[in-house]
């Protein structure tokens, strides 16, 4: 077994491009990324014009052999600070996958429709909840539901037991005691 922390640098780099060059760069999804596009639209524009802008993106990222994952529902937004002379816009949201190198081109195309006001792009990675590091025990004896394990008790264990407190009365003949 082969430690990766002991190698030097050089002899790790090898060993990454060795295992990019095992895929099959025949594969059409071998350089795809995921990408998230946000752009703000005209709040005066009708919903016929909202889908043919739709249309005209998703046959823009087919025509660079990509694929449209999901278009989010476009949502009313009042932005913080004018946008080409608008205080309200629509939020737009498309998640598609498309190789990198064709990427800057599609950007660019965005740029030169005048129905978008402004536009991001950024690589998707979908949110995953993180675990939380510590669980609570619970201090109740559990028992089975079903009939086999009826048998079995599973005892989780109890809480520290507490010492009684001692009265003043017996701390007052404790120090007398010590006392003398």
């Amino acid at each position: 077994m082969i430690l990766l922390c002991h190698l030097p640098r050089r002899l790790f780099y090898l060993i990454k491009i060795r295992r990019r060059r095992t895929h099959n760069k025949d594969d059409k999804d071998y350089n795809m990324k995921q990408y998230e596009l946000t752009y703000l639209t005209a709040q005066d524009l009708s919903e016929e014009d909202v889908k043919s802008l739709q249309e005209k993106l998703t046959a823009a990222i087919v025509a660079k052999n990509g694929v449209v994952t999901e278009f989010q529902k476009p949502y009313k937004k009042r932005l913080a600070y004018p946008v080409s002379k608008r205080d309200i816009a629509y939020v737009n949201t498309v998640i598609f996958g498309l190789e990198p190198k064709d990427l800057e081109t599609f950007t660019n195309g965005l740029k030169e429709e005048p129905r978008i006001l402004r536009s991001l792009t950024i690589v998707y990675a979908p949110f995953t909840p993180r675990t939380p590091l510590r669980r609570k025990r619970s201090t109740e004896t559990v028992t089975a539901e079903t009939p086999e394990e009826e048998t079995k008790e599973v005892k989780k264990p109890a809480a520290k037991k507490e010492k009684p407190k001692a009265e003043l009365a017996e701390i007052a003949e404790k120090l007398d005691e010590i006392l003398q």
